[in-house]
């Protein structure tokens, strides 16, 4: 299916406990309709996707509390394919929990308690030790340093001291061992309020942003965003953005290409009503054949096709683009590539101001208001509103219902797997490798736009179903990687 993914991410675990409520409480006595318990941490999350495809390694940097939770914590991730040999384990602690309590209408309260401390500098680099330096064998060579240990490393933006440390430690050991160009190194910027965590981008080759870290900065639309943070990133990165009902997006700085996913459409529903559960999955047809997921209307606030080719020259995928590219590829027989949008004129840094007015040029982002409003948005990911279509009861609309909580780390898994077919490390995305093409440059390889398709299509799966399995085969059973 694809070359080998090893991947380490650091980041936290947490239990994550959602009580359903009529309308939430004040000072009195609610019952809960329905009490949901299940594993959060974003990292975890992301890993426990990726390892549902083949040729994928996943290894988790995280602070585990003890206790029969902590082991049940980890026998779940070893069970989804997550090796946990590099967790910390913190025997005499509990274990961080999350309370959630929605209403009816879609409002929500979050009380967070974490009993044990982060995954420090010092820590982090003894717990990767084992793989930056493999043990040699009793009468062995010794091993061979320059070879990358890994392909992918992932960060939280959690504490940013201590990531920007680990972050900068790691990347002057890769370059002084030779295999700095051969690695990704990526962060997801998702919780406003953090100060300083800009910090971090222009240490990473790709950053992945939320909606609602770009939200408590006052952007409405994703280009604006992305183009402002393009002042922040290193010269050869990429940045991606998951926008909640309007689809996503992604700019590469090097090559000033902007690709936008369509915004999100619910399915039609039928006479009878039919639960999601119960839909045949091949009704769910692929972003890449032409897919009722996305189109571009819907959102008031996405930027129009004609906005995004007149000023940046990128392109929004739609439908139409979709089906159209699927049938040469059918025509090709087999050949599945399709070429990329007319990138941007300009030729450095300074050419950046040409593609925004005065009004998006700041200097840095603002603050966010609260603490309280940053754990709301941030564990309601991209504060979605659920879109029923169609005449339907109550009861069965409450039945639709689309499970739209983790789309953001959908996307971001989506969105690692895909650009790490043959797309990066390389150039230009990679430091060192600007003006270098691979030996199979060409082999094999996926378009920016095919892999924003791909992380697209992710999130639209992930938000009609309850959890994360089965995502990787239903992309499978689509025909992505038929090629």
């Amino acid at each position: 299916m694809s070359r080998r993914l090893r991947i380490v991410a650091s980041g936290t675990l947490f239990i994550t406990h959602t009580l359903s409520v009529n309308a939430l409480p004040n000072q009195n006595t609610t019952r809960a309709s329905a009490v949901r318990r299940e594993r959060g941490g974003a990292s975890a999350t992301v890993l426990s996707v990726l390892a549902q495809f083949t040729d994928v390694e996943a290894y988790l940097v995280a602070p585990v509390g003890g206790g029969p939770e902590g082991a049940a914590m980890i026998k779940e991730l070893e069970t989804a394919g997550v090796k946990t040999k590099l967790c910390a384990r913190r025997d005499a602690s509990g274990i961080p929990a999350a309370y959630i309590i929605c209403a009816a209408d879609g409002t929500k309260s979050v009380v967070n308690h974490n009993p044990i401390p982060d995954v420090l500098h010092d820590e982090f680099i003894r717990l990767v030790a084992p793989l930056l330096t493999p043990p040699t064998p009793p009468g062995g060579p010794e091993p061979d340093l320059s070879l990358a240990p890994f392909e992918w490393l992932h960060f939280e933006g959690r504490n940013v001291q201590t990531t920007l440390s680990n972050l900068t430690g790691l990347d002057g050991l890769a370059i002084e061992r030779g295999w700095r160009n051969k690695v990704v190194f990526s962060i997801e910027i998702s919780r406003p309020g953090r100060q300083g965590q800009e910090a971090l981008i222009r240490h990473a080759d790709v950053v992945f942003f939320s909606h609602a870290y770009a939200t408590a900065q006052e952007y409405t639309a994703p280009r604006p965003f992305l183009l402002a943070m393009a002042r922040f990133a290193s010269p050869h990165a990429l940045l991606c953005a998951e926008w909640g009902r309007a689809g996503c997006a992604m700019l590469s700085v090097p090559t000033k290409e902007y690709f936008q996913s369509s915004a999100f459409v619910p399915d039609p529903r039928t006479q009878n009503h039919r639960t999601l559960d119960s839909m045949s999955t091949s009704l769910f047809e692929s972003v890449r054949s032409g897919t009722p997921f996305y189109s571009e209307m819907g959102d008031p606030r996405a930027p129009s096709r004609a906005e995004v080719n007149g000023n940046s020259n990128g392109r929004s995928i739609s439908r139409a683009e979709n089906r159209s590219a699927s049938r040469a590829a059918e025509n090709r027989n087999g050949d599945k590539r399709r070429n990329r949008g007319q990138s941007t004129s300009g030729q450095g840094q300074d050419d950046w101001g040409k593609m925004y007015p005065e009004s998006v040029r700041r200097a840095s982002p603002a603050p966010s208001s609260s603490s309280e409003e940053d754990e709301r948005r941030t564990i309601t990911g991209a504060s979605w509103r659920t879109s029923v279509t169609g005449t339907t009861s109550s009861a069965a609309a409450a039945k639709d219902i689309i499970e739209e909580a983790g789309g953001g780390d959908a996307f971001v898994a989506g969105m690692i797997f895909a650009l790490s077919r043959r797309l990066v490390p390389g150039a230009p995305y990679s430091p060192g490798l600007q003006d270098v093409p691979g030996p199979d440059a060409e082999k094999g390889r996926w378009r920016l736009e095919e892999c924003l398709r791909f992380g697209t299509e992710m999130v639209g799966r992930k938000i009609r179903r309850k959890g994360f399995e089965g995502l990787a085969r239903a992309m499978e059973e689509v025909g992505w990687f038929e090629d």
